[in-house]
């Protein structure tokens, strides 16, 4: 059994990677993104000058040979500070997405597993955070423990939870009744080993679709927290907080606000395009999508 069972997730898995490569603008996100990840990751080499440093007679320059996507309000250089800006967003929107699916997996696990009164007492936890609209619920928390880009991480893994603990709890309720999953039980297993051997291997496809569509979701919602003050503070660029520098500033020097916003948008969509390429591959789009 083990010979051929190894050969055929092999070939489950590479159908799988085919059809994702015959999606052309899923592949052409992906790209996009590695891009930005290897922007991020060598921004400090690649920045032509410190995003801190300001250069007041420069302040508001139009796009030039010198700054290339001009000038912000302080002179200081908007291609440099998009560059650490990725490097928030990046690590916000995997940071939180992570701290929200592994916390959901678990509560949503044991709910499913369990049942009863357990069951009842998570959900309503979960029904209770759903109950507020998400950037009400972020707003609240980064207000109640102070703004700050962790903090932000944190209000957004919260809520990212409730969605994840319900995926999961409805994937595990199904698989339960599952014939293999009797017998495991019925052969010894311990609760343990027939969660993590039967159980949670069949809630992967899942996990990896709405995790990508949860970690575009948590950059836009990082970049509204940051624009309303509640992300990461000044002077650490964020696109959020450089989309609100430049509010003011939007007729006479339009560039300061539409550079972070092209940034910021560009990389959700290629997110959301990878999320849908990696849904379409594993088979979880529903037939009336």
């Amino acid at each position: 059994m083990t010979a051929t069972t190894a050969p055929t997730g092999f070939r489950i898995r590479n159908r799988a990677l085919a059809r994702y490569l015959k999606n052309p603008a899923a592949v052409g996100a992906t790209i996009f993104l590695i891009l930005v990840v290897l922007a991020a990751i060598f921004a400090p080499h690649l920045a032509p000058f410190d995003p801190f440093q300001q250069h007041l007679p420069d302040r508001r320059a139009a796009p030039n040979e010198t700054y290339w996507l001009g000038a912000d309000e302080f002179g200081r250089d908007i291609l440099s500070r998009i560059l650490y800006g990725a490097r928030v967003a990046l690590r916000t929107g995997i940071v939180s997405t992570a701290i929200g699916l592994v916390a959901g997996v678990l509560l949503g696990t044991i709910a499913g597993y369990v049942g009863g009164i357990v069951d009842d007492l998570i959900m309503r936890v979960m029904d209770v955070l759903l109950a507020f609209p998400y950037l009400l619920l972020a707003i609240a928390i980064v207000s109640a423990l102070g703004p700050s880009e962790f903090n932000t991480q944190l209000a957004i893994a919260i809520w990212t939870l409730p969605t994840f603990a319900r995926l999961i709890r409805g994937t595990v309720l199904s698989l339960r009744s599952k014939e293999y999953v009797e017998a495991a039980g019925a052969l010894g297993a311990g609760h343990v080993g027939i969660v993590v051997r039967h159980v949670l291997p069949n809630t992967i496809t899942p996990i990896i679709v709405y995790g990508a569509v949860f970690i575009a979701r948590a950059i836009m919602l990082e970049a509204a927290l940051s624009f309303l003050g509640l992300g990461a503070q000044p002077p650490i660029a964020s696109w959020g907080n450089m989309i609100a520098e430049g509010r003011n500033y939007l007729r006479i020097a339009p560039h300061i606000i539409t550079m972070p916003g092209i940034a910021l948008t560009l990389t959700v969509i290629a997110v959301n395009l990878v999320a849908d390429g990696l849904s379409d591959a594993l088979g979880t789009r529903s037939k009336g999508a």
